[in-house]
């Protein structure tokens, strides 16, 4: 699950706490953009198959036992000030799985 660590002059950053390991892939389109694909996302595209306004993807330590990266974070800072976003995200499992896509609501500020 991302939670939000700085929310600030147009950057974001994200943090991620998961129950297993794996990676985390996430872009930030405009609040009502269409909804990308798993496959999408990983690859930083909007579901026109296009660049995504910004995109990041965490990988918490696998030795860790709740998976949650103190010190690595999703970071957007390419986003426009003041302008909604909507975060998608998915999980890719240790094999390259790719799970459900889920979405969060968001300002720059």
């Amino acid at each position: 699950h991302p939670y939000s660590i700085v929310n600030w002059n147009a950057q974001s950053r994200w943090g991620v706490s998961l129950d297993s390991p794996g990676t985390v892939y996430a872009v930030a389109v405009p609040r009502g953009s269409k909804v990308p694909s798993a496959e999408q996302i990983k690859n930083g595209l909007n579901a026109e198959g296009k660049a995504a306004p910004d995109k990041g993807a965490i990988k918490p330590p696998e030795f860790s036992t709740d998976y949650w990266a103190a010190d690595q974070h999703i970071l957007f800072t390419k986003l426009t000030r003041w302008a909604e976003y909507d975060m998608y995200y998915v999980m890719a499992d240790v094999n390259g799985k790719l799970y459900n896509v889920n979405k969060m609501e968001f300002m720059a500020r």
